[in-house]
């Protein structure tokens, strides 16, 4: 009976060199399978989530631009004094400041906008080739007010968008336009939710506060209230 060693012998014997060789292309041959089944792919559902992740990303992406470009365009200076024919950054800008307290004055500090107290208004203007753009700003405790002036180079009111917004919810929107003769082409006005911006009925404190609601009309530039305290 062959002992343990005479088995090994025979096994190293019948192992020739054929063989090894034909052993190690196999080996070569699968390595390439081994790693590709060891190396985990992504199940569908990994697949799908990252797709839907691809997908929000892309969709705050697109929300951030419109946000964006949604800013800018609601910005009132800027969309008003476009309509104007005023060129917004190029223009030369001065803020008028008035107040019961303090009186008139001009804020000179280009670096940050002035800060309001209470009851006191702002006049931003704005010139360029002759035309005139002025945003008024009125602060108050129970309601603001803001009215947008466009005039022309012949110095006659184009048109004036006012807004007066309560701490109630409620406020009323006024425009108008003008011809160069000064006649009164068209009229607008509403009232809406502050909150929606939606037009809505009349609200029952309106009549309270009938007289403050109503906007001031300057049908020339040289009729605003700060010109004969700051002579251009």
């Amino acid at each position: 009976m062959p002992r343990g060693n005479d088995i090994s012998k025979v096994l190293t014997i019948g192992f020739g060199p054929r063989a090894a060789i034909l052993v190690a292309v196999i080996f070569l041959l699968a390595t390439p399978l081994l790693f590709a089944q060891t190396d985990p792919q992504p199940s569908p559902d990994a697949k799908a989530e990252k797709n839907i992740d691809d997908m929000k990303l892309d969709d705050k992406s697109e929300k951030k631009a419109e946000e964006s470009k949604r800013k800018k365009t609601d910005d009132p200076e800027r969309k008003f004094a476009s309509q104007c024919g005023i060129d917004f950054d190029k223009a030369a800008k001065r803020i008028f400041i008035n107040s019961a307290s303090r009186g008139w004055r001009e804020h000179t500090d280009a670096t940050k906008p002035p800060e309001l107290g209470d009851d006191e208004e702002t006049f931003t203007v704005r010139t360029d080739s002759g035309k005139r753009y002025s945003r008024a700003v009125h602060s108050g405790d129970d309601f603001d007010t803001y009215q947008e002036d466009c005039f022309a180079e012949s110095g006659k009111l184009k048109f004036f968008h006012y807004e007066f917004r309560t701490i109630w919810g409620w406020g009323y929107e006024e425009a108008r336009t003008y011809d160069p003769a000064g006649k009164m082409l068209e009229k607008t006005t509403r009232y809406l939710d502050t909150l929606t911006e939606k037009t809505i009925e009349e609200p029952e404190q309106a009549k309270d506060v009938a007289g403050e609601m109503k906007p001031r009309i300057h049908k020339t530039y040289s009729v605003m209230p700060f010109i004969h305290f700051f002579e251009e």
